[in-house]
């Protein structure tokens, strides 16, 4: 070996990390994808609703109509509501996409141990990092899910609108996958 190789693997020199501090890793490029990009035009539009159809998306994207296709299939139906079957929709058939953070609401309850949740809107929203319409939204489609009750209750101004989320564990299926999941 080399001495200067040997200096710089010498355990002596080697600096430690200190406490509390985190490294980053640098990002690693990887090629972008139909789902990438569907994501990003989500958060360009806000959770949307974006209207697309999969030439277009194809096109966008770089990938054939059936990469395509498979990219818009996979996104969870649980945060995605599309206007069409997409496996029947013809290339040029024009759809609807919209998104809500449905399961980041969960998760957050999951996270904090907590079965009901009673909260503003607008704290709502700053937790999940979204616009108050958008939670608004995640509100009212988590409201069909079995297992969950919402109440909204409404004060003289917008702002103070207030939301009780209970999530039944068991009967929830969003809540019932992964109990089943972690025992």
């Amino acid at each position: 070996m080399n001495e200067q190789l040997t200096a710089t693997l010498d355990p002596a020199r080697v600096r430690a990390v200190p406490p509390g501090q985190v490294v980053r890793r640098a990002p690693r490029p990887h090629a972008v994808t139909a789902v990438d990009h569907l994501e990003a035009l989500l958060t360009v539009t806000q959770g949307g609703p974006l209207e697309r159809s999969l030439l277009e998306l194809s096109r966008a994207a770089g990938c054939t109509i059936e990469t395509a296709r498979l990219a818009v299939v996979t996104l969870d139906p649980v945060d995605h509501a599309l206007s069409v079957d997409i496996r029947q929709a013809t290339a040029e058939e024009r759809w609807i996409l919209a998104w809500a953070p449905v399961t980041g609401i969960v998760d957050l309850m999951l996270d904090w141990n907590l079965l009901t949740l009673d909260i503003s809107l607008v704290e709502l929203s700053e937790w999940l990092d979204v616009s108050v319409a958008l939670t608004s939204r995640a509100v009212d489609w988590l409201a069909l899910t079995p297992g969950v009750v919402v109440v909204r209750s409404q004060r003289a101004a917008d702002t103070e609108a207030r939301v009780r989320i209970t999530i039944s564990l068991d009967d929830c299926p969003l809540t019932a996958e992964a109990r089943s999941a972690a025992g």
